[in-house]
């Protein structure tokens, strides 16, 4: 059976009784809804469908996947950053859009992907509202996370204010991500006076 019809089967008999599931690859959860055949590279795989029920019964269907051609992975840079959180200066209590904060550091915490599996790490632009954004980043993480991480920035010595943020993400190679962006109409920062 083929590898798409064995899958869209196992996901399609779990629906009906399982309320959440998971793709696993190499025992790695994707996080990611890109398809996972675009990450295979040459060589031997091992594919797992993990379904949870109401009842938090756990169920899997695996396949092994032998690849012998894989996908282009020279140097696509890192994926777009996704699912964003801001943190106070603890780095621990969430900070929603708009929130005031009288902190003057904030961190930004996000998984990070990057096709070519290479490590990743975190660069933000951070502007006062009335500025525009400039494209160079004034503030980059410390070191690197393996792709599929969590990945976090500090911002740090912020005076009140309103402020918004953009993010990337930036590969070995130095190969970038678009910058992500929030809306840019409302504050993602407020700091208290």
């Amino acid at each position: 059976m083929p590898m798409k019809t064995f899958f869209s089967a196992i996901r399609s008999t779990f629906a009906r009784y399982y309320a959440n599931y998971r793709w696993v690859l190499d025992n790695r959860p994707l996080t990611s809804r890109i398809g996972f055949s675009y990450f295979l590279r040459p060589g031997s795989h091992k594919v797992s469908l993990e379904v949870i029920d109401k009842y938090r019964r756990r169920a899997t269907a695996s396949a092994a996947i032998i690849v012998e051609n894989g996908p282009d992975l020279s140097d696509k840079g890192p994926f777009i950053p996704t699912n964003v959180q801001q943190f106070g200066a603890d780095g621990i209590t969430p900070l929603a859009y708009h929130d005031i904060t009288d902190q003057n550091i904030v961190y930004l915490g996000v998984r990070v992907l990057n096709p070519d599996g290479e490590p990743v790490k975190l660069q933000a632009e951070l502007r006062e509202m009335v500025d525009y954004f400039t494209g160079e980043a004034n503030y980059e993480s410390p070191y690197f996370v393996e792709s599929g991480e969590e990945a976090f920035i500090a911002m740090p010595g912020l005076m009140p204010g309103a402020y918004k943020w953009a993010l990337r993400a930036i590969d070995l190679r130095g190969s970038y991500s678009p910058w992500l962006c929030p809306d840019p109409y409302n504050a993602a920062l407020n700091l208290a006076p």
